[in-house]
């Protein structure tokens, strides 16, 4: 009896090992065509921080790892911080010598001399190097674009280039071409480059704004200025001059679209246009919103919320206790009265009865709730799932599907009101791709966006990389046991 005990407790033992390495290697088909391990969890991890430019360690050292799992060792040495990542090419630290920082390539070869420090480095194009307060550019394999020889350089995100040296600016692309050079009228100004229109806007030492458009063409341009604590409406004009179209006298002056602005003084508003014309004089209304699809939310001075037109006209009377902007995409605004709120639409019609507590506007549903409870309602007007829920959110990431929390537990819905994945989670959080990490037992996985499981939950943590350019998005962090790897979802 006691021989035949000992045999089945050593077979079980046995069973439950090859269980945990089938899990651990991943030899399952169900997962294994899903994603699989670049590495072991073998290593330390740091995340980069606010700079996003990770380093792994192994003993205590430095290191990278490629996108096939291949570990690349430097001289750690030589370095008096951690190697860090830029990209699976370039990677930087701060030499002990020098105290530069310096950026290198797989091989631990230097990209520029030990003398020069790195100041920043752009993922797969320019690094902007100093030495002596002078400031250069070099590209991504240390061949000089532009010569130590300048006082300032700023980039951004259009990989454009402001350079200052003496009184003389330019504007650079990456490859060091002239797009843009002044001397005089602008000494000592300072210049900033829009990422979104390409505008160029250069503010002269009287606090003075210029426009040049993408094509580095002066344009006129309406801004507002400050002076002596006061605000006022300019416009830059083609001359170099600047014309004064509301005098700095108030407090404040806000655009709010439709080129009209809210013109405070004290706990008092006005309306003007670009001309400096008063479409609504001071004290008429209590607080304005935004122009949205030609409307804009006023209060009244009996606290009473309505909208008018960019004529000053009411277009939907003043009825409602609360209300909010016109959402610019679905041209809807949420509005409460006597306690209860609803949808109305631009011409001031009721989209849903006045029967909720509230009601939050999604890209793809709204969330509405009664008596603390949320449930899901298509843009019909047809609740696609019952107020049963304690809280709910859209994922930005996945068109569709929410997340759901009931007694505390959060599981996902899709956009008929399915519970694709169980109320069973203790937290669910987004990336940027196709499916949501979740959290359950201590334990972390992966979900596609139809619920099922492409990383099954058997990890201490999973992570997305802080700086996407050093791994492709379908590359994650995790770890096991105090341990870090690297796991990459198949296509």
């Amino acid at each position: 009896m006691k021989e035949k005990l000992t045999k089945n407790t050593i077979l079980k033992f046995n069973l439950e090992l090859l269980f945990s390495l089938l899990l651990l290697f991943h030899f399952n088909p169900i997962f294994s065509q899903k994603y699989e391990l670049v590495t072991q969890p073998l290593y330390g991890y740091y995340d980069g921080g606010r700079g996003g430019n990770a380093s792994f360690f192994l003993n205590d050292k430095s290191i990278a790892i490629d996108y096939n799992g291949k570990e690349i060792h430097f001289e750690n040495e030589k370095y008096s911080e951690n190697i860090l990542m830029i990209n699976p090419e370039r990677f930087r630290s701060t030499l002990k010598t020098t105290k530069n920082n310096i950026s290198f390539d797989e091989k631990g070869r230097h990209l520029f001399p030990d003398s020069l420090s790195l100041r920043y480095f752009r993922k797969d194009s320019i690094q902007v190097v100093s030495h002596n307060r002078k400031d250069g550019v070099l590209d991504y394999h240390g061949k000089i674009i532009l010569p130590i020889i300048y006082d300032d350089i700023k980039g951004d995100y259009d990989e454009r280039l402001v350079t200052k040296i003496g009184k003389k600016r330019q504007i650079l692309n990456k490859f060091g071409n002239i797009l843009f050079e002044f001397y005089d009228k602008y000494d000592n100004s300072n210049i900033y480059l829009e990422k979104n229109n390409g505008f160029v806007i250069i503010k002269d030492t009287n606090n003075r704004y210029y426009w040049f458009d993408k094509n580095l063409k002066l344009t006129e341009k309406i801004y507002e200025r400050t002076i002596n604590e006061k605000s006022g409406l300019f416009k830059s004009t083609y001359d170099l001059n600047s014309q004064v179209i509301i005098p700095p006298i108030y407090d404040h002056v806000i655009g709010c679209g439709s080129n009209i602005y809210i013109v405070s003084n004290g706990n008092n508003y006005a309306l003007f246009n670009s001309n400096g014309s008063v479409l609504i004089d001071f004290y008429k209304y209590k607080s304005f919103g935004r122009f949205i699809n030609g409307l804009m939310l006023v209060q009244n001075n009996e606290n009473k919320f309505g909208y008018i037109d960019t004529l000053g006209r009411v277009k939907i009377p003043f009825i409602f206790d609360s209300a909010t902007d016109f959402n610019s995409y679905k041209k809807v605004a949420v509005v409460k009265r006597n306690g209860k709120v609803s949808v109305i639409d631009l011409l001031g019609n009721n989209l849903i009865s006045f029967k909720y507590d509230e009601i939050n506007l999604g890209e793809d549903f709204l969330y509405v709730k009664t008596n603390n409870l949320w449930g899901l309602m298509n843009w019909n007007g047809k609740e696609i799932t019952e107020l049963k829920y304690e809280g709910i959110s859209s994922l930005s990431s996945q068109k569709g599907i929410s997340v759901v929390k009931k007694n505390s537990k959060y599981g996902l819905v899709n956009f008929r009101g399915k519970e694709i994945l169980p109320l069973e989670y203790d937290f669910i959080q987004q990336y940027q791709g196709e499916g949501v990490i979740v959290h359950i037992k201590n334990k972390q996985g992966i979900v596609d966006k139809d619920g099922k499981f492409i990383v099954p939950a058997i990890y201490d943590e999973i992570q997305i990389f802080v700086n996407f350019g050093m791994y492709p998005k379908n590359y994650f962090v995790y770890s096991q046991n105090g341990k870090y790897g690297i796991l990459k979802l198949k296509d």
